[in-house]
């Protein structure tokens, strides 16, 4: 994942689109997706030990994306961050 100008902030209208898009029910496009770094709330979220206590499998998959993250000087300021993730199979519709 790579921070690029070309992609554009998060705006409340391209999530209500996008929750309109699927409202009933996955479609086509739905392999188009936005990753996020806030929340529904408009919040950042950071990854705290106490968050990661619960994730079993995911602790080493999340320690591989941060070596990732580390090993990238232009990705620094993603490392211990949540993503959200917009798509079709959004939690509040799934």
């Amino acid at each position: 994942m790579i921070s690029m100008q070309i992609v554009r902030p998060n705006f409340t209208n391209n999530i209500l689109k996008l929750e309109r898009d699927f409202y009933f029910g996955y479609h086509s496009r739905a392999k188009v997706f936005c990753i996020s770094l806030e929340g529904i709330d408009g919040c950042i979220v950071d990854v705290t030990l106490e968050r990661t206590i619960s994730w079993d499998d995911w602790k080493v998959v999340n320690n591989e994306f941060e070596e990732f993250l580390q090993s990238k000087i232009s990705l620094h300021h993603l490392m211990g961050k949540m993503f959200h993730v917009w798509d079709g199979n959004h939690r509040l519709q799934a």
